[in-house]
């Protein structure tokens, strides 16, 4: 029996607010999810450290023989042993070239929520690496009770996303200082106001995007409603975001020195 205080008596939830690596496999049962075909537990994202690694789907097991040295009635003529499944869990992070593990660099905090109500599990974790490079890493992880066959894990890095915003507040205070300066600078300055509008139209569009997979995930997690589509829109979305992220690193390259 687990008996610590990181986990919170809540109505709808089960929440746990520090990680204890002498605890996981317990941990790893408290969260672990199900709807009856796929059922994966509560491991970590990265793989390792772990208790039990556990990825099962309904049907997929060994089966032996039982061979009985004389018949009888009611005797069973094989066992069944369900079997782990090939491992689609992994989401392996590198910060820097370094691999993300909880065991190294310092843990400044692990939470990680069980949401009774949308059958979602939510993680949030902030890391700082051996090389002391700090990241915040949010994710969530679900299996569908309308769609049985389907499990999803969605990324977030809040880090990331907070600094895109920062840089498109950043470059709509360069225009505006280069529309300022426009009767000095002349053709200068009309250049500069040109990239900082396309810059400023990208970032606003990742901005966009983001605040539109948050609203599908919570309608997506409404009861009777069809999670299922509303899961496809954010996959979506989240790829439309991926590519999004793409062309702002290649942009933001290609505007310095400007």
């Amino acid at each position: 029996m687990i008996k610590q205080g990181a986990y919170h008596v809540e109505p709808w939830t089960v929440r746990e607010s520090a990680l204890d690596l002498d605890l996981l496999a317990q941990s790893e049962s408290v969260f672990a999810l199900s709807n009856g075909h796929i059922g994966l537990r509560g491991n970590l994202d990265e793989g390792e450290p772990r208790g039990i690694p556990g990825t099962y789907v309904n049907s997929f097991y060994e089966e032996r023989p039982l061979p009985y040295a004389e018949v009888s009635y009611g005797n069973p003529e094989s066992s069944q042993t369900i079997v782990n499944a090939t491992n689609g869990k992994l989401i392996r992070l590198l910060v820097d070239d370094e691999p993300l593990d909880v065991r190294y660099g310092t843990l400044h905090r692990h939470q990680r929520t069980l949401d009774f109500r949308t059958g979602v599990l939510t993680r949030e974790l902030d890391w700082s690496s051996p090389a002391d490079r700090r990241v915040r890493v949010t994710t969530r992880r679900m299996v569908s009770f309308t769609q049985r066959a389907v499990a999803a894990i969605a990324t977030d890095d809040p880090e990331a996303d907070d600094l895109i915003h920062s840089a498109r507040k950043a470059s709509k205070r360069h225009r505006y200082a280069a529309e300022a300066a426009g009767p000095a600078l002349g053709s200068v300055a009309d250049k500069i106001v040109a990239d900082r509008k396309e810059l400023q139209d990208l970032l606003g569009d990742y901005q966009d995007s983001r605040l539109t997979s948050g609203f599908l995930r919570d309608l997506g997690g409404i009861p009777g409603r069809n999670g299922f589509t509303f899961g496809l829109l954010y996959a979506a979305e989240a790829e439309h975001r991926r590519q999004l992220r793409k062309r702002i690193t290649k942009r933001t390259k290609s505007s310095r020195g400007q």
